[in-house]
């Protein structure tokens, strides 16, 4: 929950190609409204079938208990919060915490 990792498995052939693609990604992606709308639909799906599953809820609780409602590792993710993404704020993130901190 707090970090983000990015591997790129490449031949080497491909490999002069591929980093300044890779390069603007981490740097200049934009969060096109349809791809997030998608992916925020397919969130929810997949939020959906964990919160039948008696192991994710357990998790879920036992964070909650441990670190507390308030601290980030113990909030839970529901489904308003992720209705509650917009792409402006995303963007924003990303430039102060992504971007600048990318290659």
């Amino acid at each position: 929950q707090d970090r983000a990792n990015i591997t790129l498995y490449t031949v080497v052939k491909h490999l002069p190609k591929l980093l300044p693609l890779l390069q603007e990604i981490l740097q200049d992606s934009v969060f096109p409204e349809k791809e997030l709308q998608n992916l925020k639909k397919i969130t929810a799906q997949n939020l959906k079938v964990n919160m039948e599953k008696t192991s994710y809820l357990a998790q879920t609780r036992f964070r909650e208990l441990l670190f507390g409602e308030m601290h980030p590792y113990g909030r839970n993710l529901y489904e308003q919060d992720i209705e509650a993404i917009e792409a402006p704020r995303l963007r924003e993130y990303y430039r102060s915490a992504i971007s600048s901190q990318a290659c």
